[in-house]
């Protein structure tokens, strides 16, 4: 991966809002700091990945608030939740946008749009 930084525009970096996930935070900020060092202009984009549907969840909104303390890191704002679409997807050997969970096929447009937009 860090030989990859070196060299890409952007680094998108899926990540979960448990504590394991995202106690690898500060590592993935120190590897981000070294290839810039290579790659001044390298983007750094998070996403919150398999965040829980169950509406009473709190781990999106403290993980968010968690990676506002690294400033090396957009967070996107589009989100992917835990979705069987993913998996189903996987699978059979699709993409998420030919699966009929519109839910998901949302939530990967979003992000696409946003990585573009960028």
């Amino acid at each position: 991966m860090r030989t990859a930084m070196t060299t890409a525009d952007m680094l998108l970096a899926p990540i979960e809002p448990t504590q394991p996930a995202l106690d690898v935070t500060e590592q993935l900020t120190k590897v981000i700091e070294e290839a810039r060092d290579l790659n001044p202009e390298l983007k750094v984009l998070a996403v919150l990945n398999r965040v829980p549907t169950n509406t009473f969840s709190k781990a999106a909104d403290q993980a968010k608030q968690y990676l506002a303390e690294f400033p090396e890191i957009r967070l996107a704002s589009a989100r992917l939740h835990e979705r069987n679409a993913y998996k189903e997807a996987l699978a059979e050997g699709l993409g998420v946008v030919e699966m009929r969970d519109s839910k998901a096929k949302n939530e990967i447009q979003r992000l696409a749009e946003e990585i573009l937009a960028w």
